[in-house]
Protein backbone atom coordinates (compact mmCIF):
# COMPACT_ATOMS: atom_id res chain seq x y z
CA UNK A 1 0.00 0.00 0.00
CA UNK A 2 1.45 3.41 -0.94
CA UNK A 3 2.29 5.94 1.74
CA UNK A 4 -0.32 8.68 2.19
CA UNK A 5 0.73 12.30 2.15
CA UNK A 6 -1.05 14.29 4.83
CA UNK A 7 -0.44 18.03 4.97
CA UNK A 8 -1.20 19.90 8.20
CA UNK A 9 -1.21 23.53 9.26
CA UNK A 10 -2.34 25.60 12.20
CA UNK A 11 -3.30 29.28 12.24
CA UNK A 12 -3.99 31.75 15.03
CA UNK A 13 -5.00 35.41 15.05
CA UNK A 14 -3.05 37.88 17.06
CA UNK A 15 -5.27 39.79 19.42
CA UNK A 16 -8.34 37.66 20.01
CA UNK A 17 -6.39 34.40 19.64
CA UNK A 18 -8.96 32.63 17.47
CA UNK A 19 -7.22 29.54 16.09
CA UNK A 20 -7.92 26.79 13.61
CA UNK A 21 -6.39 23.68 12.09
CA UNK A 22 -6.26 22.45 8.54
CA UNK A 23 -5.57 18.92 7.30
CA UNK A 24 -5.41 17.92 3.65
CA UNK A 25 -5.03 14.25 2.70
CA UNK A 26 -3.94 13.69 -0.88
CA UNK A 27 -5.00 10.25 -2.10
CA UNK A 28 -5.91 8.72 -5.43
CA UNK A 29 -9.44 7.67 -4.43
CA UNK A 30 -10.34 11.17 -3.32
CA UNK A 31 -8.88 13.77 -1.01
CA UNK A 32 -9.97 14.49 2.55
CA UNK A 33 -10.20 18.07 3.81
CA UNK A 34 -10.58 19.10 7.43
CA UNK A 35 -10.92 22.66 8.74
CA UNK A 36 -11.76 23.10 12.38
CA UNK A 37 -11.86 26.01 14.81
CA UNK A 38 -10.04 25.16 18.06
CA UNK A 39 -10.90 28.19 20.18
CA UNK A 40 -8.41 30.67 21.56
CA UNK A 41 -4.94 29.14 21.20
CA UNK A 42 -1.43 30.11 20.16
CA UNK A 43 -0.11 29.34 16.70
CA UNK A 44 2.22 26.74 18.28
CA UNK A 45 -0.70 24.84 19.81
CA UNK A 46 -2.62 25.12 16.53
CA UNK A 47 0.33 23.56 14.63
CA UNK A 48 0.57 20.73 17.15
CA UNK A 49 -3.19 20.08 17.15
CA UNK A 50 -3.13 19.89 13.34
CA UNK A 51 -0.30 17.34 13.46
CA UNK A 52 -2.23 15.36 16.08
CA UNK A 53 -5.31 15.34 13.80
CA UNK A 54 -3.15 14.17 10.90
CA UNK A 55 -1.94 11.22 12.98
CA UNK A 56 -5.56 10.40 13.87
CA UNK A 57 -6.48 10.38 10.17
CA UNK A 58 -3.59 7.98 9.45
CA UNK A 59 -4.75 5.74 12.33
CA UNK A 60 -8.33 5.81 11.05
CA UNK A 61 -7.26 4.85 7.54
CA UNK A 62 -4.88 2.21 8.99
CA UNK A 63 -2.08 3.10 6.65
CA UNK A 64 1.46 4.38 6.54
CA UNK A 65 1.64 8.14 6.19
CA UNK A 66 3.94 11.10 5.85
CA UNK A 67 2.63 14.09 7.76
CA UNK A 68 4.03 17.31 6.35
CA UNK A 69 4.12 20.44 8.51
CA UNK A 70 5.67 23.88 8.05
CA UNK A 71 6.65 24.07 11.73
CA UNK A 72 10.38 23.48 11.35
CA UNK A 73 11.17 22.11 14.86
CA UNK A 74 8.32 19.55 14.74
CA UNK A 75 10.36 16.49 13.75
CA UNK A 76 13.07 17.23 16.36
CA UNK A 77 10.66 17.86 19.22
CA UNK A 78 8.14 15.17 18.43
CA UNK A 79 10.65 12.38 17.92
CA UNK A 80 12.57 13.41 21.03
CA UNK A 81 15.78 14.25 19.14
CA UNK A 82 16.03 17.28 21.41
CA UNK A 83 16.92 15.99 24.82
CA UNK A 84 14.85 18.69 26.38
CA UNK A 85 12.21 20.97 24.99
CA UNK A 86 12.73 24.65 25.74
CA UNK A 87 10.94 25.35 29.04
CA UNK A 88 8.58 27.98 27.54
CA UNK A 89 7.54 25.57 24.77
CA UNK A 90 6.97 22.72 27.18
CA UNK A 91 5.06 24.92 29.62
CA UNK A 92 2.59 25.88 26.87
CA UNK A 93 2.27 22.55 25.08
CA UNK A 94 3.97 19.80 27.07
CA UNK A 95 0.89 17.61 27.42
CA UNK A 96 0.10 17.90 23.73
CA UNK A 97 3.70 17.10 22.77
CA UNK A 98 3.66 13.99 24.97
CA UNK A 99 0.31 12.86 23.51
CA UNK A 100 1.70 13.19 19.98
CA UNK A 101 4.88 11.33 20.94
CA UNK A 102 2.76 8.49 22.34
CA UNK A 103 0.68 8.37 19.12
CA UNK A 104 3.88 8.20 17.05
CA UNK A 105 5.15 5.30 19.18
CA UNK A 106 1.84 3.47 18.59
CA UNK A 107 2.07 4.18 14.84
CA UNK A 108 5.66 3.65 13.68
CA UNK A 109 4.44 3.74 10.06
CA UNK A 110 3.63 7.47 10.46
CA UNK A 111 6.44 9.98 9.92
CA UNK A 112 6.52 13.73 10.58
CA UNK A 113 8.34 15.76 7.92
CA UNK A 114 9.08 19.44 7.41
CA UNK A 115 7.97 21.34 4.30
CA UNK A 116 9.20 24.95 4.01
CA UNK A 117 6.37 27.47 3.51
CA UNK A 118 8.23 29.14 0.67
CA UNK A 119 8.18 25.96 -1.46
CA UNK A 120 4.46 26.42 -2.25
CA UNK A 121 3.65 22.71 -2.20
CA UNK A 122 0.01 22.43 -3.42
CA UNK A 123 -1.08 20.05 -0.62
CA UNK A 124 0.39 22.30 2.03
CA UNK A 125 -1.13 25.39 0.43
CA UNK A 126 -4.53 23.67 0.72
CA UNK A 127 -3.92 22.79 4.40
CA UNK A 128 -2.98 26.43 5.01
CA UNK A 129 -6.25 27.66 3.47
CA UNK A 130 -8.19 25.13 5.57
CA UNK A 131 -6.42 26.29 8.76
CA UNK A 132 -7.31 29.91 7.96
CA UNK A 133 -10.94 28.84 7.42
CA UNK A 134 -10.89 27.09 10.82
CA UNK A 135 -9.45 30.24 12.39
CA UNK A 136 -12.45 32.17 10.99
CA UNK A 137 -14.77 29.68 12.68
CA UNK A 138 -15.59 27.60 9.60
CA UNK A 139 -15.69 23.80 9.77
CA UNK A 140 -15.05 21.47 6.84
CA UNK A 141 -15.03 17.70 6.97
CA UNK A 142 -15.44 16.52 3.40
CA UNK A 143 -15.33 12.75 3.02
CA UNK A 144 -13.77 11.22 -0.04
CA UNK A 145 -15.85 9.78 -2.88
CA UNK A 146 -15.16 6.25 -1.63
CA UNK A 147 -16.26 7.17 1.89
CA UNK A 148 -19.44 8.77 0.52
CA UNK A 149 -20.15 5.62 -1.51
CA UNK A 150 -19.60 3.43 1.59
CA UNK A 151 -22.00 5.60 3.59
CA UNK A 152 -24.64 5.40 0.86
CA UNK A 153 -24.16 1.64 0.59
CA UNK A 154 -24.57 1.20 4.36
CA UNK A 155 -27.78 3.25 4.18
CA UNK A 156 -29.16 1.08 1.39
CA UNK A 157 -29.06 3.69 -1.40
Amino acid sequence: MPTLRIYTDGAAKQGDGAAGIGVFVDRTEGSIEIAEPIGSESSLVAELRAIQRGILVAETLATSAEIWTDWRPAPRFLYGACRRCPPRLYARAGGLIEAIRAALRRNPQVRILYVPKRNRVPGHERAHRLARAGMRGESVAAPSRREREAILERNGR
